[in-house]
């Protein structure tokens, strides 16, 4: 058991760095700190999309960051999370989704909107979509494989 609550806080502290990471970029879309006044580009509805993948990004990593500390905390609660890492039908499901790999497409590419919409719209929306495309595959082969088994 201390060998899992090792690899959760582990986690923990990858996971806070992304927030931290996060976190700035909010701010530098919010605020232009050389101009102190808001960050405006061609196209404002870009921007504010920019900032509701942050804020969708941030709440992720909050709400992975709290299960962790939580099952850090309480005993029954890292039981229970190393129960469903564990659990065969989990793992399964995981494996036949590709979640790791896919997971991986669904940062960068989010990472890749936000970064390069700020220079170019036709390529925001390019990767924007193609965000949403993998987002609505990975869903749907989730539900697919948790209906099945």
């Amino acid at each position: 058991m201390d060998e899992f609550r090792k690899k959760i806080a582990d986690r923990v502290i990858l996971l806070s760095v992304g927030l931290f990471i996060a976190c700035c970029a909010l701010v530098y879309f919010c605020i232009d700190v050389s101009k102190g006044k808001q960050v405006l580009y061609s196209d404002k509805g870009t921007t504010w999309i920019q900032i509701l993948i942050i804020v969708v990004l941030i709440s992720v990593l909050l709400s992975s960051i709290t299960r962790c500390v939580m099952a850090i905390r309480y005993p029954n609660r890292l039981k229970k999370l190393q129960v469903y890492e564990t659990d065969e039908r989990n793992v399964f499901i995981k494996q036949k989704t590709g979640s790791i790999g896919i997971n991986i497409i669904m940062y960068g590419l989010a990472i890749m909107t936000i970064i390069i919409g700020s220079n170019s719209v036709s390529t925001f929306w390019g990767l924007f979509l193609a965000l949403i495309f993998v987002m609505l595959v990975h869903i749907s082969l989730v539900l697919y494989y948790r209906h099945k088994f």
